[in-house]
Formats: structure tokens, sequence, C-alpha cells
């Protein structure tokens, strides 16, 4: 998942990731995990995006907020998924051995 806001920000302005990660003044791979959203933003984060590209802080924290809800929601619907997928097995389980027990009662 990408922060969006920061990938259109650096390509605009013909920068790699190592050049931004540079500006910053932190490793590129921290500035990869910001841009994928893998790493929480801090306000130092939004302040150094803020003096490269001359846009308000809050927009590249808002976004990466947002990005962390996303994948929370998403991690909250799988782990729902598996809950049903196991309730479903127990169930039909339980559907068979009631099956079976009303067959071997009836011969």
């Amino acid at each position: 998942m990408e922060n969006v806001l920061m990938q259109v920000c650096r390509e605009t302005h013909n920068l790699t990731k190592r050049q931004v990660a540079r500006k910053m003044g932190i490793p590129s791979t921290q500035y990869y995990e910001l841009e994928t959203a893998k790493l929480a933003m801090t306000t130092e984060h939004g302040k150094a995006l803020e003096n490269l590209y001359n846009i308000k802080s809050h927009y590249f924290l808002e976004a990466a907020r947002q990005l962390e809800q996303i994948r929370t929601q998403k991690e909250i619907i799988k782990q729902k998924k598996d809950e049903l997928k196991r309730l479903n097995d127990l169930m039909e389980g339980g559907y068979e051995f009631i099956h079976q027990s009303k067959q071997a009662k009836a011969s």
C-alpha cells in the first residue's frame, strides 16, 4: 500500500527515493518504509517533507494516518473471515456427526 501523496510529490519533483531520503536526513530504507506505509510517520518526518515540498506537514501526517486506518480495517476483516471459516468448519463437523448418529440409530 503506497502513500500516494509522498509518491506523487517525489515523482513531480523528479526525485528518487534515495534522493528524498538524503534530503530528509534519513536512511533510504526508512524512506521506503514511509512511502509504502510500513513505518509510522512522525511529526519530524512530516516537517521534513513540508520543508522539501512546501506542503503543510499535516497533509502528509493525515495521509499516513488514513493508510494505517485502512491497514487496521483490512486486518480486522481478515481476522473476522478466519473466525467465520472456523465456525463454518465446526458447524459442518457437527452436522456430519448428527447425520452419522442418526444413520447408526436407524441401522
